[in-house]
C-alpha cells in the first residue's frame, strides 16, 4: 500500500500491483525531505533558503518526488517518457488537486504497463507539450484520477 503524505488527500491509500517490484520511497522519507526543504532554519531569520527555490529533479529516482515538486510549486514541470503507474498516481492527483495540469496518463493499458507522464503549471502545458511530445491531442485530457 501506498499512502499520500500532504495535501487535500493526506491519508489516503492506493493499493499498488503485487508482484511487480514495487519499491516506493518510504513516506517518512519523502516527508522528512520536505520538511527539512521548507522548515529547516539555516539562515540567522529562521528561514530557509530554499522556500523559493526552483528544483530539477533530474534522474533521482523517484517519479512521485518530481510530482510532488511540481504539486508544491517547486518547479514548473516534471516529464518522463515511461513510469509505473505505481509511482505516479498519487503524485498525479496532487498536481491537479494543486491547480496544475497533467496529461491524461491513464490513457491505454496505463494502469497495467505504464505510460508518459508530463505534469506542469497550467500555463506550460502547450510548450511542454509541444518539446515532450506528451499530451498530444490523441489523450483525453479531461480524465479524472479518482
Amino acid at each position: 500500500m501506498l499512502k499520500i503524505v500532504g495535501g487535500k488527500h493526506r491519508g489516503r491509500t492506493i493499493a499498488a500491483p503485487e508482484g511487480q517490484g514495487t519499491r516506493p520511497t518510504a513516506s517518512r522519507a519523502r516527508e522528512a525531505l520536505f520538511n527539512i526543504l521548507a522548515h529547516a532554519n539555516w539562515r540567522d531569520d529562521g528561514t530557509s533558503p530554499l522556500i523559493d527555490m526552483r528544483v530539477l529533479d533530474a534522474f533521482a529516482g523517484s517519479g512521485a518526488l518530481g510530482l510532488a515538486y511540481v504539486a508544491a510549486g517547486r518547479t514548473h514541470g516534471y516529464c518522463e517518457l515511461h513510469i509505473n503507474s505505481w509511482d505516479t498516481l498519487a503524485g498525479l492527483l496532487m498536481v491537479r488537486e494543486a491547480g496544475g495540469w497533467t496529461n491524461d496518463y491513464l490513457a491505454g493499458e496505463a494502469l497495467q504497463r505504464g505510460n508518459a507522464v508530463l505534469a506542469c503549471a497550467p500555463g506550460l502545458r502547450e510548450a511542454l507539450v509541444g518539446v515532450t511530445g506528451v499530451g498530444q491531442a490523441t489523450e483525453t485530457l479531461e480524465r479524472r484520477i479518482r
